[in-house]
């Protein structure tokens, strides 16, 4: 990770400019729906944000002595509801989720995985996939009931 610090007339030029995008704006705009971009954007102090199903942010949490602390749950391993899970998760154990002002990262494009790739293209692996979610939905009613 790089933290480095820039200032607001070079974030408004880059925006502008179409030199970054909200990550899955269009292909999937639940996933980040609820940070509510235009906020943040001139926001001075953080903010709770009103989690929603397929909300997709990217956390910091605690992880050290954190015994409330879900992990991720292997059966979405590489493509696939993996961290749609884990942020469900977190907010069904009673996580809450805030927004920072000032505070931006970049999302660096990367190739697809063997992972999407059979995600995208084989029926079998999406449905696999549907059924892991049903287990998990039903595995986490009981787990908080």
């Amino acid at each position: 990770f790089f933290f480095f610090d820039v200032s607001e007339n070079c974030l408004q030029f880059l925006s502008l400019n179409c030199c970054f995008f909200r990550y899955k704006l269009h292909n999937q705009p639940k996933a980040q729906r609820a940070t509510d971009y235009e906020r943040w954007w001139d926001s001075e102090a953080p903010y709770r944000v009103h989690f929603e199903e397929q909300y997709e942010p990217y956390v910091v949490v605690r992880t050290k002595d954190n015994p409330f602390l879900p992990g991720f749950d292997a059966r979405f391993r590489g493509y696939g509801w993996n961290k749609v899970a884990f942020i469900s998760e977190l907010h069904t154990a009673g996580f809450q989720f805030y927004v920072l002002p000032h505070c931006w990262l970049v999302h660096r494009s990367h190739d697809k995985t063997l992972s999407s790739e059979r995600f995208a293209f084989s029926i079998r692996a999406r449905v696999e996939n549907r059924v892991l979610r049903f287990e998990w939905e039903n595995g986490i009613k009981e787990k908080y009931e």
